[in-house]
């Protein structure tokens, strides 16, 4: 975010950054329903109502790992225009959570089967040797709902994303980097 001259907002979700002791926090919000309809639903709420003090006119979601499975559900909750870009996201929760032994994430929302990105310009970028989200599972994605798949050589789930983000921010700007 220091990067991006953009006015930029970091959006936790709930029951995450210190808060997991509040009282409206149960155990689901960071397990089972991490990514539910009540999640999604607050996290946009407090997007449209930051988006709207701000005057903004279109907003571009940016989401790591979980936080791109966030900002592709939220999409479909969202006022203004959106486009999303994410990076090692497990975007097919119920293969992430197989694949890695996990119990399924049964109360939240599976972005592969309920993304809604009509008319949302979408990009996703698979770490070609992340081993936590495997570059299949985002390519499959990109492909059943028409987005954009971009595969990083040399790149896993947490080696490089922040070396190589000033240029895809570049690129997502269509600018060039300062030299």
């Amino acid at each position: 975010m220091a990067k991006d001259p953009s006015p930029s907002l970091y959006l936790g979700r709930p029951c995450y950054f210190g808060l997991a002791t509040d009282t409206a926090c149960e155990t689901k919000y960071w397990t089972s329903a991490r990514y539910s309809t009540p999640v999604i639903a607050s996290m946009a709420t407090a997007l449209n109502h930051y988006a709207r003090a701000q005057d903004a006119e279109r907003l571009v979601l940016i989401g790591y790992s979980g936080g791109g499975v966030v900002a592709t559900l939220m999409t479909q909750h969202l006022e203004l225009p959106v486009s999303v870009v994410t990076l090692g996201s497990n975007l097919d929760i119920d293969t992430w959570a197989h694949n890695h032994r996990f119990l399924p994430l049964d109360q939240s929302i599976n972005p592969m089967n309920s993304a809604g990105l009509d008319g949302v310009r979408h990009r996703h970028f698979a770490g070609a040797l992340d081993a936590n989200v495997k570059p299949d599972i985002i390519q499959r994605f990109s492909s059943k709902h028409n987005g954009e798949f971009v595969l990083l050589p040399g790149v896993d789930h947490s080696c490089c994303w922040v070396d190589i983000w000033p240029g895809l921010l570049h690129h997502e700007q269509g600018t060039q980097p300062e030299q």
